[in-house]
């Protein structure tokens, strides 16, 4: 719900925010450091080397209420970050775009960069309000 909000601030389609989100979060170290208590086996990322354990605690699955599906194409080199990341957190490709949607979702600066290029008018501004009330930022 908060994607679809995003999206018709920003008036961008659903699957281009998507995958805004996730280049986002896959290129914030903050994000990748966070998630990295999760990672099951050892990974080079974004030339930083990631120590995976089995002792880790493994990712567990959102309990937030309806949830919808959404589609997206990405280019290669994303797709193999994420299966990188797939890999290290031992977990399908779709869980680690959802952690990655996520992430980016509460990140406060991702939402500021996206909506301070928009022309908000009053509906769109009431949108951002609620989609800032709604949102718990990190």
């Amino acid at each position: 719900d908060h994607i679809y909000r995003l999206s018709y601030i920003m008036t961008i389609p659903v699957k281009d925010v998507c995958v805004m989100m996730i280049e986002h979060a896959i290129q914030d170290e903050t994000i990748i450091n966070r998630i990295s208590k999760n990672f099951q086996r050892g990974i080079w990322f974004n030339e930083t080397l990631f120590h995976g354990s089995s002792y880790n605690p493994p990712v567990t699955k959102f309990e937030y209420g309806q949830t919808d599906r959404i589609h997206f194409r990405t280019k290669k080199e994303l797709h193999d970050k994420i299966s990188a990341l797939s890999y290290s957190l031992d977990c399908s490709l779709s869980r680690v775009c959802a952690i990655l949607l996520y992430e980016s979702l509460i990140d406060r600066n991702f939402i500021n960069n996206c909506v301070a290029d928009c022309a908000l008018d009053a509906s769109r501004t009431r949108e951002l309000r609620f989609l800032y009330s709604q949102l718990v930022f990190r």
